[in-house]
């Protein structure tokens, strides 16, 4: 049998009509598959089936302090570092606070002791230089914008500019114009969600919203898991995939703890796949976890 899959000329004169069968087959059959974008995570991206999708909304969910967004800056600079051009939308530290976490996980040094480096020093030059040489390069933007039409605005221009991956932190803090979804959480949220998809799937871009998950009362002795999601308007029905950090307990390591993070949906691949990271609080740095064979 050939390789080759040959289109009958009468397929192919009736396929000028986009919305027809016959043309997705044929865009199929004459197309590469997409080109997947990496996490910056091996072990994720084979969890995920070997990347993010393009075009795909991946929520990012976890309870307060439990390191979701050390994840997500990890990510972006992970991903960055592969040469995938990435964009960080920080809303709840400043951009330049999220900088200093960048370089404390980069030198492996307490963000207590970077936030007090005087880096003009002129004794820290050889320093100051060797941190720079290595992450001045990184096609990474840090964005902290707010306002939800504009920074779907700004992010398409950063699809156009050739931006794969956009990470926004976190959309409770996104804000809506006002009159809209204004009345209760639930409907904002809906709202927010709504966007962040139609923006993934209008661009192209692979797309992480960062999500917190409150949990209170009997829930606090009970998984993470997508029912904390229920409350939280649309988010569970519009993301392609979840991903929850759903246990974080310390480990025998001084200052090191263990993420368990579950893909609890996932449209495009298999679900219910669990990935293990070490999360380092004091350097806000996040390794992968790495078994030890016996």
């Amino acid at each position: 049998m050939s390789a080759l899959v040959e289109v009958p000329e009468r397929i192919a004169v009736q396929s000028t009509e986009p919305g027809l069968f016959a043309a997705r087959l044929q865009a199929l059959f004459q197309s590469k598959p997409p080109a997947l974008v990496t996490t910056g995570f091996r072990n994720l991206d084979d969890a995920l089936g070997g990347g993010l999708m393009p075009g795909g909304l991946y929520v990012l969910a976890a309870p307060t302090s439990w390191g979701k967004s050390q994840v997500a800056a990890s990510m972006a600079t992970r991903a960055a570092e592969a040469g995938t051009r990435t964009t960080l939308t920080t809303l709840e530290d400043n951009p330049q606070q999220v900088t200093r976490k960048i370089v404390a996980a980069f030198t492996e040094e307490p963000l207590s002791e970077v936030s007090r480096t005087d880096y003009t020093d002129p004794a820290l030059s050889a320093k100051r230089q060797a941190i720079y040489e290595e992450l001045h390069r990184l096609p990474l933007i840090i964005d902290d914008t707010h306002d939800v039409d504009r920074l779907c605005n700004l992010l398409a221009r950063h699809r156009r500019q050739g931006t794969e991956l956009a990470i926004v932190d976190q959309g409770s803090w996104l804000t809506l114009p006002h009159g809209r979804g204004q009345k209760d959480m639930f409907t904002a949220a809906c709202l927010k969600s709504r966007r962040m998809k139609e923006l993934a799937r209008g661009t192209g871009l692979a797309l992480v919203l960062v999500w917190q998950i409150n949990r209170a009362g009997s829930k606090k002795d009970v998984k993470p898991g997508l029912h904390d999601l229920r409350d939280s308007g649309s988010v569970e029905q519009d993301a392609d995939a979840v991903l929850i950090i759903t246990e974080r307990v310390p480990t025998t390591v001084e200052g090191e703890s263990l993420l368990r993070l579950e893909i609890a949906k996932n449209r495009h691949f298999a679900r219910n796949k669990e990935v293990r990271f070490k999360s380092y609080d004091a350097e806000s740095r996040i390794e992968e976890y790495e078994e030890v064979p016996f």
